[in-house]
């Protein structure tokens, strides 16, 4: 994937600070999520990747932890985190 980086810092498990740089994120971006490498809890799961991808992103990059990792690869949109939770 290539694109340009909309970063965000949020502390684990923080998805509300995702939902809101979505509202960033212009089609052909990649979202680059910043949790502090915190993997006890995951900061966005199938929804908000499905999200990602109805949004036209290019992909996501997470330094922390995702959930619904079955749901997400069943998708050809590119997720990659530091963890699963």
């Amino acid at each position: 994937m290539a694109g340009t980086a909309v970063t965000v810092r949020c502390r684990g498990g923080d998805n509300l600070t995702t939902l809101r740089a979505f509202d960033f994120c212009r089609p052909g971006d990649v979202l680059v999520i910043d949790a502090g490498g915190d993997v006890t809890n995951a900061v966005l799961g199938g929804i908000m990747s499905l999200g990602a991808a109805m949004l036209g992103l290019a992909g996501l990059v997470v330094d922390g932890a995702i959930r619904d990792v079955a749901e997400i690869s069943e998708r050809d949109f590119p997720v990659y985190a530091r963890g699963v939770n």
